[in-house]
């Protein structure tokens, strides 16, 4: 006789929860979905590094994307901004609240001194691991937002990074603040690079069910590229005749 116990070990052999991933597959497969979903080039594949280097640091990468998906499905086109500024700080906002939206344009107002604030921010760790990517020798960031009235506390530089408080990545995060620092780097831990270089070789273990909506998504774009390739051959056809 079967017992619970093995009937449940069965289950997840048959039919696992988790798969190993390459991490250029992630950043390879993650740019494809975005791109299908009217992500402009640069933003797509910087936020595949983004989801790769969360999934390789032990963050569900791939679980919260897959739910920024199913939220926004295709943009159409993409939002825009509302930017204000008083005081060297610039507040953001726009009509899809995500760090898919704010992440590359948030960091970059961040990278020139000024304090960025953004009202409210679903998949803040998106934004976490922007800064992290972003951190050099010489410059760190600080990032702050609350989630239900609870303070999270993030630290971000070239060789470290710590979260404190609840850190959860699939609530929308309100009074997200990111600042340049000053480093201060301790020398026991592994550098970006490091990390990529272990995780190169190793894979990455990923939530299956939310790998397989990327996975649909990026096929879309393997579509439309077609499509406008075989659009092209036939333009430039006409053009010749």
């Amino acid at each position: 006789m079967v017992q619970n116990g093995q009937v449940s070990a069965l289950l997840i052999k048959k039919y696992p929860m988790n798969q190993t991933i390459s991490f250029n597959e992630i950043i390879t497969t993650v740019t494809k979905a975005l791109f299908a979903l009217g992500v402009p080039p640069g933003v797509d594949s910087e936020t595949g590094k983004n989801i790769a280097w969360l999934e390789a640091h032990k963050f569900p990468g791939v679980k919260i994307l897959a739910r920024e998906i199913n939220k926004i499905d295709v943009l159409g086109e993409w939002p825009d901004f509302i930017v204000s500024e008083v005081d060297d700080v610039v507040t953001v906002d726009s009509s899809i609240p995500s760090a898919l939206i704010f992440s590359q344009t948030g960091l970059d107002i961040a990278a020139t001194g000024k304090v960025l604030h953004i009202k409210a921010c679903s998949a803040p760790l998106i934004l976490f691991a922007e800064a992290v990517r972003r951190a050099s020798e010489l410059e760190s960031y600080k990032l702050n937002w609350a989630i239900d009235g609870l303070i999270v506390n993030a630290d971000c530089s070239h060789k470290h990074h710590s979260l404190s408080g609840d850190h959860n990545g699939f609530s929308v995060a309100r009074y997200v603040t990111v600042q340049k620092i000053k480093s201060a780097i301790p020398n026991d831990t592994l550098t970006a690079n490091q990390v990529y270089q272990k995780y190169l070789a190793e894979g990455v273990m990923v939530d299956k069910s939310s790998w397989e909506i990327i996975l649909k998504v990026a096929k879309k774009s393997l579509v439309t590229s077609t499509s406008q390739s075989r659009a092209s051959a036939g333009a430039e056809v006409d053009d010749s005749n």
